[in-house]
């Protein structure tokens, strides 16, 4: 199955008052280059939903492996 390199999706979501709220969900491959995990994450408007294993730091996220590379994501097309 072919991936590419992140390219959010803008998405039109209601809020409970019936306004409608734009928003970029993404779900993403996250692929750490030091110990080769592949795990699927969440972002939010550009930001890391919380998880124990993965951080997001200046704009990247990074592997809790000990790795100083930061992670590669890929979005499935």
């Amino acid at each position: 199955m072919p991936v590419e390199l992140l390219k959010p999706e803008p998405l039109q979501v209601t809020n409970n008052i019936g306004v409608i709220v734009s928003s970029t969900t993404d779900e993403v491959m996250v692929f750490c280059p030091t110990c080769k995990t592949l795990e699927t994450l969440y972002l939010s408007n550009g930001q890391l939903t919380p998880t124990r294993k993965f951080i997001q730091n200046d704009g990247h996220i990074y592997h809790d492996c000990g790795s100083i590379q930061p992670c590669q994501l890929y979005c499935l097309y």
